[in-house]
């Protein structure tokens, strides 16, 4: 019984997966628009990213692995979660089924996590426990292997820190006021 929960549990914080940046980009919005444009950005340019991992270096996740005979003992969970009237759409619906490294499912809500940690730190800290809780999930499921989930956590962390440390130096609307250079605080001139 408990299993069965906790396989429907997954299977819910599983497809949740483009919800969770859309709640994310909205509460930025709301408190901060500039946060928001660095968000989305580098949402954007992480995700071109992990596109070109995707077609540059194409890996299996555990069920495909598994439908091709290179491991085995692993049962595909989705297929007995999802209402019979959804899965064969949900399965007609995966164009690429070798991109599982990195784990978009893993680095979408840390990147949401670093963004809110500045401007919003209690709901920061939320925003990591549904990191965890995705983490599990993408697992639990045989949707990714750990790797691939520590892959997306990593291509976050580094998406963030290039949008914090290179594009944000640079880009004027990137800037917020307690951001800018002393230059252009004093009223001195900064190409951006």
């Amino acid at each position: 019984m408990f299993g069965r929960v906790l396989a429907y549990a997954a299977t819910v914080v599983y497809f949740c997966h483009f919800l969770f940046p859309l709640a994310v980009g909205m509460v930025l919005w709301l408190v901060d628009r500039v946060q928001f444009v660095r968000f989305t950005t580098a949402l954007m340019g992480m995700a071109l990213v992990a596109f070109v991992i995707f077609l540059l270096v194409p890996t299996a996740p555990p069920w495909y692995a598994q439908d091709h005979g290179v491991i085995s003992g692993l049962q595909k969970i989705l297929h007995t979660t999802l209402p019979s009237a959804v899965s064969p759409y949900y399965n007609s619906l995966n164009p690429n089924p070798v991109a599982a490294f990195p784990s978009l499912h893993a680095a979408f809500p840390f990147l949401g996590f670093l963004a809110l940690l500045r401007i919003y730190p209690r709901g920061a800290w939320l925003a990591f426990a549904w990191c965890i809780a995705v983490w599990f999930s993408v697992v639990f499921l045989g949707e990714h292997y750990v790797i691939d989930v520590m892959g997306g956590v990593a291509l976050a962390a580094l998406s963030w820190w290039v949008m914090m440390r290179v594009a944000v130096p640079r880009v004027r609307v990137l800037q917020s006021h307690t951001d800018a250079p002393a230059e252009q605080q004093a009223g001195g001139i900064v190409v951006a």
